[in-house]
Order: C-alpha cells, then structure tokens, then sequence
C-alpha cells in the first residue's frame, strides 16, 4: 500500500513538473514568435534575411500590414498564458491557443513547405525566389523550389515546440 502511495506521488510531481516547464517554454517560444513576427521583416541581419531585396518586392504598406495582421494573435496568445498562469485555462482560451497554432501552422505549410517539396503555385515560387533567394539556407534544394531559409525554420522551430508545449497545457 505504501509502495502504492509512493508510486501515485511521484507520477504527480513529476506530472505537475512537466505542466510547469511547459508554460515557461510555451511563454518563452510565443514571447520569440512575437519578436519574430514583429521585427524580421524590418530589422537587415543579413544573411538571415536580405531586406534590400525584400524591400524591392514588398512595399512599405504590405510590411506594415503583414506585422498589424499577423502580430495581434501571438500577443493575445501570450496574454491567455500570462493571464491563466496560475488557473485552469477555460475552453474559450484553449479554443484561441488552438485555432491560433492551427492557422498558423496550415500558413507556414502553404507559405513555405509546399513550395518547398512541390513547386506550387508558380506565382509563390516565383515571388519565393525573389524575396528570399539570397537567404542563408542549408537545406538541399529540390530542383528549382525555393528553399525555406534559416531564419524561417528557426521561427517554424520555435513555433512547433510551442504547439506542443502548450497542447501539453491544454490536455494536461
């Protein structure tokens, strides 16, 4: 019986340890897709990313757009986390955290890994190639797709261990 005791005991800290590294990484990563998503298209750290070519195919409107659309859910996703550290997260904050990684996640496919292994659509490949062609990259190319750089897969990194941190949060 003791044995008993003592086995449910540990698997309760170390249950209650794993949901508590999950919200500090799942608040660290959400806190890095903000930066991400705030500066890397304004900041030049070239080779990791090439804003004078950037710049030429992209206006000044469609870059501010990109940062006002994209941002608001990561800062609103952090928010929850901030906000519920200490609570039970209700199913309204958990439906949010998951069509958040959701959608980005169906954006980071379609943006990046389907040009990537199929060449498609022409257009994406070809703007791709245009934007992104002078980018540090060190996966192999794939005939003439364009090849996610490693800025993005360091963000698509970040994002994946994010939407598994914090799926871990919401089932746990």
């Amino acid at each position: 019986m003791i044995r008993y005791e003592l086995n449910y005991a540990f698997r309760d800290t170390v249950n209650s340890f794993i949901v508590a590294l999950c919200k500090y990484i799942s608040l660290i990563s959400s806190s890095l897709i903000i930066l991400f998503l705030l500066f890397h298209d304004w900041i030049d750290i070239y080779p990791l990313n090439d804003l004078e070519t950037f710049n030429k195919h992209c206006s000044l409107r469609n870059k501010i757009l990109m940062t006002l659309i994209n941002t608001p859910f990561f800062i609103i996703y952090t928010g929850i986390l901030l906000y519920y550290w200490s609570a039970p997260i209700p199913w309204y904050a958990n439906a949010y955290l998951i069509m958040c990684n959701l959608l980005f996640l169906i954006g980071i496919i379609f943006s990046w890994w389907l040009p990537y292994f199929f060449g498609r659509p022409a257009t994406q490949v070809k703007e791709l190639h245009e934007t992104h062609g002078t980018t540090h990259t060190f996966l192999p190319a794939i005939g003439n797709n364009p090849t996610p750089d490693t800025l993005h897969l360091i963000f698509h990194l970040v994002f994946i261990i994010n939407m598994i941190t914090t799926s871990i949060l919401i089932w746990s």
